[in-house]
């Protein structure tokens, strides 16, 4: 009797330490797309040496990336290179972690005229001279808070054509 409760013991415990990555998806190399809706997460730093073009590609709508405090860097300076993009898709968190190097650090905006650009969260994103930290552009309900931008040509949020709130502490 008491082998089978050590035996049950080991294996909920087991159990246990596998549900905190359970459904979550690892980023642990660039260039990245993501296709499909879920929970992402970075491995380790990470560089991005492409002339132009995106380090991470968001194609589907209900995405969570957590930088996981690690950074996103760029390490080709006076590109046309974004850390993330998201374009014609709605609920996007960023979170938890640096971005550096880029001309665009977050960009999320419709493409193509289309309407869905809603519900992004950009939240504990550290912004090191990127020339434009975020970019929205017609989006609505979204969300930038917990955010310090070091350096950088404009420094600053780049927001226009929507209903944005900005939150500071």
């Amino acid at each position: 009797m008491k082998r089978l409760f050590a035996t049950l013991a080991f294996a909920a415990s087991l159990t246990l330490l596998s549900v905190s990555s359970y459904g979550q998806i690892p980023i642990a190399s660039l260039p990245y797309t993501i296709n499909s809706g879920g929970n992402y997460y970075l491995t380790q730093n990470l560089t991005y040496s492409g002339a132009n073009g995106d380090a991470i590609d968001v194609n589907a709508s209900n995405v969570t990336i957590d930088l996981n405090g690690y950074e996103l860097v760029c390490s080709n300076s006076n590109t046309v290179t974004r850390g993330i993009f998201a374009g014609n898709v709605s609920n996007v968190s960023i979170k938890n972690g640096a971005i550096a190097g880029f001309r665009f650090g977050i960009e999320l905006i419709p493409e193509g005229g289309s309407n869905v650009n809603f519900g992004h969260l950009v939240d504990g994103v550290r912004f090191i001279n990127d020339y434009e930290a975020v970019v929205f552009y017609m989006t609505n309900g979204c969300v930038v808070r917990n955010c310090q931008i070091e350096g950088g040509s404009m420094a600053s949020y780049s927001i226009t054509d929507q209903e944005i709130a900005l939150v500071t502490t």
